[in-house]
This record gives C-alpha cells, structure tokens and sequence, in this order.
C-alpha cells in the first residue's frame, strides 16, 4: 500500500513541477535553479513525511524506527550486503548504521556476520523476522 501512495505522490508532484514551469513559461519567466530546487525539496519532503505517516502504525507494531524499516527495506531489495555498501546505498555514516543494525539484530530482525577473510568487514542480511516485517 505505501509504495502505492509514493507512486501516486511522485506522479502528483512531476505534474505540479510541469505546471510550474508552464505558468513560469506563460508569464514570460523562466523558473531559476533555486526556485526549481526548493519546489523539488519541499515536495521530497513532503512525500517522505507521507511515507513515514502511512508506516507509523506498522513501525509501532515491530518497536523500530523509520529509519530501522528503511534499512529493512533495503536488504529485502536487494539482499544481504556489507556494512559499508549498505551505509553508502543509503547515505549514512558507517557507524551509524553499524549501531541500527545491531540493534535490528537484538530486536531478531536481522542477522550480522564477520567475514573469515576480513575480520573488519561485516555483511547483513535479514532474518525471517525481518522479511515479515516487510
């Protein structure tokens, strides 16, 4: 249901964008980069705050964070992964998302291994627990 509401804010917002710039364009004024910016921003913002609404109730539930389901949401996507790739994928800093992960790990959601080759890399993937809460 939620990926439902973002793909119709997402569409909503590209029109608003479009009208915006056509309004612009018939009163013979071009929409600068900043102005384009901040609509873009406002309306990211607004869609994230839907998002995070809508999962609220489901966050709740399970006793994590927004932020917890994100990282769930990623792992479902795209499978198990390293810390590092996973930090990046999200644009996080390592040790921020080396502490929510050992958290969703205490909390039975996901499970963190050490890699024999390189005992600093550390790959995690979701439990079954995890994937239910998905």
């Amino acid at each position: 249901m939620t990926f439902v509401i973002l793909f119709f804010l997402t569409k909503v917002f590209v029109r608003y964008i479009i009208c915006e710039v056509q309004t612009n364009d018939k009163r013979g004024k071009e929409m600068n980069f900043i102005t384009y910016k901040n609509l873009v921003d406002k309306y990211n913002r607004s869609i994230d705050n839907t998002i995070q609404d809508e999962l609220r109730p489901l966050c709740l539930k399970h006793k994590i964070t927004y932020l917890q389901y994100q990282i769930l949401a990623v792992l479902f996507e795209d499978g198990a992964m390293n810390i590092g790739d996973l930090s990046e994928k999200m644009s996080m800093d390592t040790g921020n998302m080396s502490a929510q992960c050992k958290r969703l790990e205490q909390k039975g959601y996901t499970l963190r291994l050490r890699k024999q080759f390189d005992e600093r890399v550390v790959e995690v993937s979701l439990t079954r627990q995890g994937r239910l809460v998905i």
